[in-house]
């Protein structure tokens, strides 16, 4: 049985995501229930998967915390988060574009260990250096790259073959991921937020599963993303895999609404995000970019 952080993150992930696609995907008869606002949806493979992943740990890692989409769980000096399936509105409608992904944190919050895995392309992202060793965490949970950008220590890999961002500081080179929400105006709100910066990029993409855009990020097929409403296990994973793979992140909270995060390829790339979304919603970059990131425990 390993040890080590990122290969147990690694294994369960792969093992949740291996049995969706197997025993739940495509099927028409899923039991589901809403949570919350309309378009947060739990199905039976949601929890199917939370319980897997919560079982395996409990076995592997007993004495570490978890905190899961689906359940807050229990507590430890290290702490697991989790999300068992990251698009379900994907998931349940047959399209093939969702992933599981888990994170490890440290009592300060500095991410250990990532790993996010999407069964339908059999693609595993990690991350991580298994220990919490310096000023900002193995990955740099101050915002900025991490480590020092350039050796292998925590560096992302996509099946095991180390990947970096892409090199583009502009957003008119820039393609970028996001989702728009729905309920009473969250529609109308965010594309305030992102309206400016769809005129400035060169092109926008729609895939509902904000993590799978992080990832993407992270191994250079974006080269940013923007995301509202999300929650920590929205976040950790993915702003893993931007920082090991020399991107930049930024949490941001706008005008009183919900948290969100914003990725890029570059320092400057972000900058201009950061300042575009800032400007829309009538929040300044500065606060913006000031502002604890959504992943931040609470």
């Amino acid at each position: 049985m390993s040890t080590d952080l990122v290969e147990i993150a690694a294994e369960v992930v792969t093992a949740a995501g291996r049995m969706l696609r197997a025993t739940y995907f495509g099927r028409r008869d899923l039991q589901s229930r809403v949570k919350g606002l309309p378009h947060e949806i739990v199905t039976e493979a949601d929890t199917a998967a939370h319980r897997m992943i919560s079982d395996q740990l409990l076995v592997i890692r007993p004495a570490d915390g978890l905190t899961s989409e689906e359940a807050d769980e229990r507590s430890g000096e290290l702490t697991w988060i989790v999300d068992p399936l990251d698009g379900t509105a994907n998931f349940v409608r047959g399209i093939p574009h969702w992933c599981v992904a888990a994170a490890c944190v440290d009592e300060s919050g500095a991410t250990i260990a990532a790993a996010v895995y999407d069964p339908n392309r059999g693609e595993l992202f990690t991350a991580g250096t298994n220990r919490a060793d310096g000023p900002n965490g193995p990955n740099g949970d101050d915002g900025t790259n991490g480590d020092d950008g350039t050796n292998g220590a925590g560096r992302t890999a996509l099946n095991g073959i180390v990947c970096t961002t892409s090199t583009v500081t502009t957003l008119a080179d820039a393609l970028v991921l996001t989702g728009l929400g729905t309920g009473p105006d969250s529609a109308s709100y965010q594309r305030q937020a992102i309206d400016p910066i769809l005129a400035a990029c060169r092109s926008a993409q729609y895939f509902c599963a904000p993590i799978l855009d992080q990832a993407w990020v992270a191994c250079g097929r974006a080269d940013a993303s923007i995301d509202y409403w999300l929650h920590e296990w929205d976040v950790i994973p993915g702003r893993a895999l931007v920082h090991g793979a020399g991107g930049a992140t930024a949490g941001c909270r706008w005008v009183g609404h919900d948290g969100g995060l914003i990725t890029a390829a570059t320092p400057q790339l972000l900058a201009e995000l950061v300042a575009l979304s800032g400007a829309a919603t009538g929040d300044d970059a500065t606060n913006c970019a000031a502002t604890a990131a959504p992943g931040t425990r609470r």
